[in-house]
């Protein structure tokens, strides 16, 4: 009965090491596609502009257990093609990376890479501004949001040189986008 024990927890590990080999090709698989994708941008385009936020969903409401995360999120969740029409009525917008995830106190951040055509007069700022005033016209009686410029914090602990103006001629920008 032992080796039986043994033998079914040795099935056990390959089948979750299985999983996990699987899922990790999966997450490959698709950054892989969003390489190509930034690529042939940058071929098309010459030069773009990459802009990353933070948009913090808070519910002051909410106390801290399971149940109410859940709800909030799906909340939110079910709001994801306004927030999708919210970047398009950007201007120069093309193209946007999300991941949710949970705040860890009251809320869900909504992790964004946007991309843009590059413009001279590009203001981060201004962007970012003008993106807290539609996520707070279209979600006010919601939720309260703060939308946060992550472009500063990818330049202070990463690198100046993976966000904001990218040329399809600067290799290392762009490689320091991919790998960020």
């Amino acid at each position: 009965k032992c080796f039986d024990g043994i033998s079914k927890i040795q099935e056990q590990d390959e089948h979750d090491y299985i999983a996990k080999v699987e899922k990790r090709s999966g997450r490959l698989d698709y950054l892989g596609k969003e390489y190509q994708s930034f690529d042939f941008l940058l071929e098309q385009l010459g030069s773009v502009y990459v802009l990353c936020v933070d948009v913090r969903f808070i519910n002051h409401y909410q106390n801290r257990n399971i149940n109410n995360f859940d709800n909030f999120f799906s909340l939110i969740y079910q709001q994801i093609q306004l927030i999708g029409n919210i970047f398009k009525f950007l201007p120069n917008f093309i193209h946007a990376n999300t991941k949710f995830e949970h705040d860890f106190y009251l809320g869900v951040n909504l992790h964004c890479i946007l991309i843009f055509k590059h413009s001279p007069k590009f203001d981060e700022q201004d962007l970012v501004e003008q993106l807290q005033y539609l996520f707070d016209l279209n979600f006010r009686n919601q939720f309260y949001i703060k939308v946060r410029n992550w472009n500063e914090a990818v330049r202070k602990n990463f690198s100046n040189k993976a966000v904001g103006h990218i040329g399809k001629a600067n290799r290392e920008k762009i490689e320091q986008f991919k790998y960020w």
